[in-house]
């Protein structure tokens, strides 16, 4: 049997670091747990043994039912017993910084579950001095906006609390704590620490750096909006994080005299964890003494060369006397920087000119007065990359030329503020001239004169193409999309009855959601080829058509159902044919949608559709926007027919042999990618006959099976890594990777 170590963080002491180094990591000592979908196994560790696994915040956030958490938690168990059978006689790591809120009677099970595999058990983490984890917690609580109150006694974690409940399930002597101080750490970096404490042998050029912190002007910035104003959606926080990371000053920490407070009101905890480790965790924040934030007035306060690099980003006229605005002020123009970014509000940042007069550029060596535009452009470029983006050329021509001008007559000193304003009318005259050339991607057709109360949305579209982007949408406004809804958002029970042409049954679904929902949708991505057998039958049905590039369908079809790309193009073409072919005979109202477009600007369409509809209030057409994503994971994982069950039952010198089906197709033979030593491939179908499969009731034919036949140079030695994947799946068939004995 293995032994096995179980990281437990602390948090903010660089856990995800660790995580993402090691994700995959197999040695000949060590090898690092697969489980989940994450090299993070709090989710994992916690679904298995906490008394309610349900309230875990991931799964609230993902509406989960009991029946999906059962499932989530057999697959763990599967993955755990998986990583074991894998690791033989190597050091099992599991982590996860949430590990530490299981209370004592959940880690007593965590502890019987891991002593049924391993030898021995030692659960380690790192200590961060409270004065550093405070100030990290707190930014961190900033940046995804929970925190709108200026209290930093509640960010104070206990260690006694966090901890002492470990040594008693485990023993101290298998409980080991490290102090987090960067300081003392190889390069300053945590993943080499870590790796070096336990004898790891891990690449440099493997190690992940997460780190993400903020100056103290950012976390300020970020803080007033939070407290004034706070409207940002998840996606509109992310990119403003984005932005604010580039304003850089002093380093975000609180005070020594803010801290002693706290530090004093919690002597008692801090002695327990210094006594029971021997590390001193009061020092001072030495790097911070006398410029630490002390107070909420401070944190309230923004540097001016932070509010110079925040007036760069808005417009001139709004940004006027910056430095004298109110913190409700600045936390107004901060959401105007939210709406450029988004395109909330029908703004975006893309779309917006700013004019700093050039005394703000900095400085440029023109030591030839007739210098060429082009080589002026890619100065100006070099250091100011977004200056002049979205200019028309003659009037970038027109600034170029009165630039050299005023040069050659030595007033070098700046362009006047109406020379600019001059030009910046005209630039933006142009722009809105030309506003109704733009293609957004959204036509309606044939609206309603005035919408009916009661009516149904249909969505149309190709499989593959964003017909669940459109209905995800409509859910999140508050259509209803059926009952039992898949992760695809297709109602099934209507579905297959229209397939069948089951007239009767048909009618039968459609009137119980006509007597259930005023308003309610339906989309099945096959529909087009069954319009006979629905026409007519829904009341004030309204279509939303969703289109998208023919190759982008037929690649995702390649990708997660083995399509053949040509063929499937010429497939899409019949398909959207049938759906054009019908709109042309029927006069209800449509929404033409664009993919593409939708995912470059999920506001507009948004918005679009929520008018089309007539549903949609303020904080269900934000939640809507945050689901539009290119390529969600649940997405990905249900759209795909590639996810196999197989497991390679053993492997020699001279053969490699198992079985393999595909979840969805178990009849459609697999085709698997044996790897060795990860250089060295071969391909094989698994169709042979293994009776014992079929009399199992596991395949309906019995071939699935595999038997991978070397010979002469081909032959393994031991020590050799092989891996077993369906082509196309995501992960391996159980037993694999596995090393030759």
């Amino acid at each position: 049997m293995a032994n096995c170590i179980v990281h437990i963080g602390m948090h903010k002491s660089g856990s995800t670091s660790i995580q993402n180094s090691l994700d995959g990591f197999v040695s000949d000592k060590h090898l690092y747990a697969k489980i989940g979908i994450t090299p993070n196994h709090s989710l994992p560790i916690y679904t298995l043994f906490a008394k309610n696994p349900e309230k875990h915040y991931l799964h609230r956030s993902h509406s989960r039912t009991p029946e999906i958490i059962k499932k989530y938690k057999n697959e763990c168990i599967n993955d755990i017993e998986n990583a074991i059978y894998l690791a033989e006689k190597r050091t099992v790591i599991i982590s996860g910084e949430e590990i530490n809120v299981l209370c004592e009677e959940e880690i007593i099970l965590m502890r019987g579950f891991l002593y049924k595999y391993f030898d021995k058990v030692t659960v380690v983490a790192y200590v961060r001095p409270p004065s550093q984890y405070i100030s990290s917690a707190f930014q961190q609580g900033v940046k995804d906006g929970s925190i709108k109150v200026f209290n930093i006694d509640k960010y104070y974690r206990s260690y006694r609390q966090l901890f002492e409940k470990f040594d008693k399930v485990f023993g101290k002597e298998n409980v080991v704590l490290w102090e987090y101080n960067s300081k003392n750490f190889k390069n300053g970096c945590v993943v080499q620490d870590f790796c070096n404490k336990l004898e790891i042998i891990l690449k440099s050029e493997s190690i992940v750096r997460s780190n993400d912190s903020l100056s103290k002007d950012a976390v300020s910035l970020f803080y007033i909006y939070n407290k004034f104003c706070g409207k940002a959606s998840f996606q509109e926080r992310l990119k403003l994080r984005g932005i604010l990371s580039s304003i850089s000053n002093q380093k975000f920490i609180f005070s020594n005299a803010l801290i002693s407070s706290v530090l004093l009101k919690n002597s008692q905890d801090i002695g327990w964890i210094e006594d029971r480790t021997g590390i001193s965790l009061s020092y001072e924040n030495i790097d911070c003494k006398d410029i630490g934030v002390s107070s909420e007035q401070d944190l309230l306060s923004v540097s001016r060369s932070a509010l110079n690099e925040l007036s760069f980003l808005l417009n001139k006229d709004e940004c006027e006397d910056i430095y004298y605005k109110t913190p409700q002020q600045l936390a107004n123009l901060l959401d105007s920087l939210c709406c450029m970014v988004s395109g909330r509000n029908g703004k975006n940042l893309d779309s917006e000119i700013n004019f700093p007069e050039i005394s703000s550029l900095p400085s440029i060596n023109y030591s030839d007065k007739k210098m060429k535009e082009i080589e002026i452009l890619e100065k100006i470029n070099d250091r100011k990359p977004n200056l002049l983006e979205g200019l028309p050329k003659n009037k970038v021509s027109e600034l170029i030329d009165f630039f050299l001008k005023e040069l050659a007559t030595e007033k070098t000193e700046s362009i006047s503020n109406g020379v600019f304003s001059e030009i910046k009318d005209s630039a933006n005259f142009d722009r809105d001239a030309t506003k109704v050339l733009e293609n957004k991607g959204v036509l309606v057709i044939n609206p309603f004169e005035s919408l009916p109360s009661e009516r149904t949305v249909i969505v149309l579209g190709a499989a593959r193409g964003g017909t669940s982007m459109v209905a995800g949408v409509l859910h999140q406004l508050g259509v209803s999309m059926g009952d039992k809804l898949s992760s695809v958002y297709e109602d099934l029970e209507l579905s297959e009855a229209i397939e069948a042409n089951n007239q009767g049954r048909i009618a039968a679904v459609i009137k119980k959601r006509d007597d259930v929902q005023k308003i309610w949708g339906w989309k099945r991505p096959t529909s087009a080829k069954y319009i006979d057998n629905w026409r007519g039958k829904f009341r004030n049905p309204m279509f939303v058509v969703v289109f998208r590039d023919i190759f982008a369908i037929a690649n995702r079809n390649r990708i997660s159902v083995l399509g053949e790309v040509l063929s499937d193009m010429r497939n899409i073409l019949k398909h959207f044919g049938f759906i054009l072919d019908f709109l042309e005979s029927d006069n209800s109202p449509t929404l033409f949608v664009s993919y593409e477009k939708a995912m470059d600007d999920p506001a507009y369409f948004v918005n679009k559709i929520s008018n089309f509809v007539g549903l949609g209030d303020e904080e269900s057409i934000r939640k809507a926007i945050d689901f539009v994503e290119p390529n969600p994971i649940t997405y990905l994982k249900s759209s795909r027919i590639t996810e196999t069950n197989g497991i390679v039952d053993k492997i020699t010198v001279d053969r490699i042999y198992g079985w393999a089906i595909y979840k969805k197709r178990p009849n459609k033979p697999v085709k698997l990618i044996i790897t060795i030593n990860n250089n060295r491939v071969y391909e094989v179908i698994a169709d042979q006959l293994r009776i014992g499969l079929k009399n199992k009731g596991i395949h309906s034919t019995g071939r699935c099976g595999f038997d991978l036949k070397l010979i002469g140079n081909q032959v393994l030695k031991p020590g050799d890594l092989v891996s077993v994947r369906a082509d196309g799946d995501i992960s391996d068939i159980r037993n694999s990777p596995s090393i030759v004995q």
